[in-house]
């Protein structure tokens, strides 16, 4: 990877962007893990990437998705998915902090690696620009949407398995339901 390139996925304001932009896609007052926000957030950043994804039967029609934003692709080699997951994740982390700290999320749960929006608005403008991206690429926001609502983080047909962006033989089962 060519360090001197500018990639959006590895910049914390950008991240922070595409937070907000998840925040109009997940189910009003839903309560998401960490991991799930930044799996959520790699599709926003890398749609060409959906491929990955091993859908339900019958949602495999949105792998199509990902053939429409292969322009998207950089023209550089980047490396398998996991690793690119990997280097995402320090600016995810910051972005989901500052927003904790900032009180766009809820800190008490974010402590708890649980993401819970709070009613705090976000600036005028900003929201503009989130709301116009949304409504652009809504084709992917309908995926994220998706995978947000209908998806489990853990599981045998959690996102972790589904997408082999996070080890999950040794998760412990549970629901996600992160109250």
């Amino acid at each position: 990877m060519n360090p001197l390139s500018y990639k959006e996925a590895f910049d914390p304001y950008h991240t922070i962007f595409r937070i907000f932009r998840l925040k109009f896609l997940l189910p009003a007052e839903k309560n998401l893990h960490l991991d799930h926000i930044r799996i959520l957030d790699f599709f926003l950043a890398n749609p060409f990437r959906l491929k990955i994804m091993s859908f339900r039967a019958e949602h495999r029609a949105y792998r199509k998705i990902a053939t429409k934003y292969f322009k998207l692709s950089p023209y550089s080699h980047l490396p398998n998915d996991f690793i690119l997951f990997e280097y995402m994740r320090a600016s995810q982390v910051a972005a989901v902090s500052s927003l904790a700290k900032n009180e766009f999320l809820d800190q008490t749960k974010f402590i708890q690696d649980v993401v819970r929006f709070t009613n705090m608005e976000i600036p005028h403008n900003l929201l503009e620009q989130v709301k116009s991206s949304n409504q652009h690429e809504d084709d992917l926001c309908s995926v994220v949407s998706l995978l947000a609502s209908e998806y489990n983080l853990l599981g045998p047909n959690g996102l972790k398995k589904r997408t082999g962006l996070l080890e999950h033989r040794n998760d412990f089962i549970q629901t996600n339901d992160y109250r």
